[in-house]
C-alpha cells in the first residue's frame, strides 16, 4: 500500500463505538481526532486539512496566545499597517496584553480572560484609551485567527468594551492664531506655520508638502503625502485614508506667504552658490 501524502486523512469507526479521523502531518507524523459521529470527526478532518494547506497550527494544538500574537504581528500586521502603528501594536502586546493572557492556549481564551486582562491593565494605571486600544488590537488579531480557522469565535469582540471618555479639543481662537503668526513673522518657517494654521493641516501633512503640490496660479494645494519619523529616519507615506488626500483653496495671505518663501529659497540657493564659488577661487 502506498504511503499517505501530507494532509491526507481517513475516517474509521473504533471498537468502542466512537469515530476516529486521522490526518498525515508535514513532518510524517499523524494526528487523530475523535467524536461520537462520523460527521463530527469528518468536520474536524476537513478543518485540519485546511490548516495544513494554509500553513497554520492545527486546532487543539497548544499554541499560546502570546506566540500567536507575535506571529500575527510579524506575518500579518506588519504587511498591513504603517510602521508607527505597528510599533504601537507591538508596545501594547509587549507591555499589556502578553503579560496578562500570553500564556493561555489560544483555543482556550474566553471573553472572561479578555475582560480580566482589560481590568488589570486599567488597575495598573493605564488610561482608558490605552485599555480600549488593547481590546482593539486583540480583536483585530483574533479576527485574523478566526478567518483562518484557528479559533471558532472572536472572544475579544464578545467582551465588554471599556468606557472611554470623549476627548475635548480646544481650537485656537482667531486672536491666538494671529499672535502665533505674528511671532513667526520673518522666520524662515513662517510659510509653514501660515499654511498649517490657515488650511488646518496635520503636522505630518504640512511637513510632507512639496512645491509640486502647490498651485499658486490657481491658489490651491493638494495633500498627497505625509512625512513621518520611522526608526530614527524620516520617510514619506501616502495619506492614511482616501478622504485625507484632498485639494485645499489657499487664502490670499497664504499664497502671498508661499510666494515670499519661494523667493527666499531662490536667494538662499544663489547665496550658497556664490559662497561655494568664493571657496573654489
Amino acid at each position: 500500500m502506498a504511503k499517505r501524502g501530507n494532509s491526507e486523512g481517513s475516517v474509521t469507526k473504533r471498537t468502542d463505538g466512537r469515530w476516529m479521523a486521522r490526518v498525515s502531518l508535514p513532518d510524517g507524523k499523524r494526528k487523530s481526532y475523535y467524536g461520537k459521529t462520523r460527521q463530527e470527526v469528518a468536520h474536524k478532518l476537513v478543518q485540519a486539512q485546511k490548516a495544513i494547506a494554509d500553513g497554520l497550527p492545527l486546532a487543539g494544538e497548544r499554541q499560546s496566545t502570546g506566540a500567536f500574537l507575535e506571529s500575527w504581528l510579524s506575518d500579518s500586521a506588519a504587511q498591513k499597517v504603517r510602521p508607527k502603528t505597528l510599533r504601537r501594536y507591538q508596545e501594547l502586546v509587549r507591555l499589556h496584553i502578553g503579560p496578562e493572557i500570553g500564556r493561555i492556549p489560544l483555543p482556550r481564551l474566553t471573553p472572561q480572560h479578555v475582560e480580566r486582562m482589560l481590568a488589570n491593565v486599567q488597575a495598573k494605571g493605564s488610561s482608558a484609551r490605552t485599555v480600549s486600544h488593547c481590546r482593539a488590537v486583540l480583536r483585530n488579531a483574533l479576527g485574523h485567527a478566526m478567518k483562518h480557522g484557528q479559533i471558532a469565535r472572536n472572544v475579544a469582540a464578545l467582551s465588554d468594551a471599556p468606557q472611554v471618555p470623549e476627548r475635548e479639543f480646544q481650537a485656537l481662537t482667531p486672536d491666538s492664531a494671529r499672535r502665533i503668526l505674528g511671532a513667526v513673522q520673518g522666520d524662515r518657517l513662517e510659510a509653514l506655520f501660515t499654511v498649517a494654521l490657515a488650511c488646518g493641516l496635520r503636522q505630518s501633512e504640512a511637513l510632507g508638502l512639496r512645491w509640486g503640490d502647490v498651485q499658486l496660479d490657481t491658489g490651491s494645494l493638494t495633500i498627497q503625502r505625509t512625512l513621518q519619523r520611522v526608526n530614527g529616519a524620516f520617510a514619506f507615506f501616502p495619506p492614511k485614508t482616501a478622504r485625507s488626500r484632498r485639494t485645499i483653496s489657499l487664502p490670499v495671505p497664504v499664497a502671498a506667504s508661499l510666494r515670499r518663501h519661494a523667493l527666499n529659497q531662490v536667494e538662499d540657493r544663489l547665496s550658497i552658490g556664490e559662497s561655494c564659488e568664493g571657496i573654489r577661487a
